[in-house]
C-alpha cells in the first residue's frame, strides 16, 4: 500500500468464516525493520458462516519516506489458534498534507463527510469537528497508538451539518493519539498530538 509520511490510512481484510461458530481475531505487526506501522485491532468478532470486511489502520506518522517490508499478523481465536502471517509492503511517500495549524482544515470522507481537529498539537484540550451532508450514525472514538481505546466522544445519531465535540486529556500522557469516525456512508481516521 502506498501512504503519505505522517498520516493514517484504512485498508480492508476480506474475512470467511465457515464455522456456525462465532470467533474472535486480532491484528499485530512482525516488522522486520522493527518499524511501528499499524494500529492493532483486537479481539474482532466474525460471526459463524459468514463473509466481512473488516478494516486495518496503518500508522505512518513514525515513518520516513521510503518502501517497508513487514508483515500483517493476524491471529484467530479459533479451535486450531489459527495465525495468518501476511507478507506487507508500504511505500511512504513525502508529506504533502495542509499545515495541521488551519482549524479550518478538514479531510473529505466517504458520502460527502468531513473530520478534523483543532488546535493540533494541543496541550489539554482540543475539539474534534465532523461535518455530515446527511443524517446518519456516528460513532467518534480516540485511540492511543498501541491500539487502547481512550475515550467514545459520540456514539449516537447525527442530524445534517457541523458537529464539534471536545476531546479532553488532562489525565493522558503526552504523545500521538488517533481518532476515528464511523457512519453508514465510510470511516477514517486521522492522529493528532498531545504536547504537555
Amino acid at each position: 500500500m502506498t501512504i503519505s509520511s505522517g498520516e493514517v490510512a484504512e485498508v480492508e481484510l476480506g474475512f470467511k468464516n465457515v464455522s456456525a461458530n462465532s470467533i474472535t481475531w486480532s491484528a499485530r505487526a512482525a516488522s522486520r525493520n522493527a518499524d511501528q506501522w499499524l494500529i492493532p485491532s483486537e479481539d474482532q468478532v466474525l460471526s459463524g458462516k459468514k463473509r466481512t470486511r473488516s478494516p486495518i489502520t496503518i500508522s505512518a506518522f513514525d515513518l520516513e519516506p521510503g518502501i517497508y517490508s513487514t508483515e500483517l499478523v493476524v491471529t484467530l481465536d479459533d479451535f486450531y489458534g489459527t495465525e495468518v502471517r501476511i507478507p506487507t509492503e508500504i511505500r511512504v511517500l513525502r508529506s504533502m498534507s495542509h499545515s495541521v495549524e488551519d482549524p479550518t482544515s478538514t479531510d473529505v470522507l466517504p458520502g460527502e463527510m468531513e473530520l478534523g481537529n483543532y488546535p493540533n498539537p494541543f496541550s489539554s484540550s482540543t475539539t474534534i469537528r465532523i461535518a455530515l451532508q446527511e443524517a446518519d450514525q456516528v460513532s467518534v472514538t480516540v485511540f492511543d497508538m498501541s491500539g487502547r481505546q481512550v475515550s467514545t466522544l459520540v456514539d449516537n445519531y447525527l442530524s445534517a451539518g457541523t458537529h464539534e465535540f471536545p476531546f479532553y486529556a488532562d489525565a493522558l500522557p503526552s504523545g500521538t493519539y488517533l481518532y476515528r469516525i464511523i457512519t453508514s456512508s465510510g470511516q477514517k481516521s486521522e492522529t493528532m498530538t498531545l504536547v504537555k
